[in-house]
Formats: C-alpha cells, structure tokens, sequence
C-alpha cells in the first residue's frame, strides 16, 4: 500500500507491506518536519528502525512516545525511515 501527500513543506510518504509475519513500514517526513507514525506491535521488543531495535535504544531521529496493545506509536523527525514489526 501507497499513500503520497505532496504538502505545502514537502512530499510526505508512507509505503507499508507484509512479508511474510512482518510488516515495513517506509516513511519520508520533510524538512523542518516532524510526524507521529504508529507502528502495529505487540510490544516494543518487535519493532525496529534501519535494522535497530527500539527496546535496546533509540534510533537516530526517532522517539518513542507510547506503546499499547497494538502499537508503537513514535515521533519522527524530518528524514527517510524504514519500520519493520514482526505482526502478531
């Protein structure tokens, strides 16, 4: 799935698929930007940026800001991130 917003700041993008029992999640917030993306999880053991695990530290950019039941919910800085969660 594919959803492109082209704002007054800049193109903002989220790109999302299942592979198999994970999801990616690839978004791009503009400059001088920041976001909220909600990451479907379990836990914050199953959620990872750029290949890091958000349990064991934060990622460059990235803070998180809740966990529930369902999600990580995080907030993004302007850049490029790719997500990935392993699904329940």
């Amino acid at each position: 799935m594919r959803a492109d917003y082209d704002s007054p700041r800049g193109l903002i993008a989220s790109h999302w698929r299942r592979d198999g029992e994970e999801l990616v999640m690839e978004v791009v917030i503009p400059a001088n930007t920041t976001a909220e993306v909600h990451v479907p999880a379990a836990s914050l053991d199953d959620v990872s940026c750029g290949g890091q695990q958000l349990s064991a530290g934060p990622a460059e950019g990235v803070e998180v800001r809740e966990v529930t039941d369902t999600a990580a919910i995080l907030s993004v800085g302007s850049g490029e991130y790719r997500f990935t969660s392993r699904l329940p």
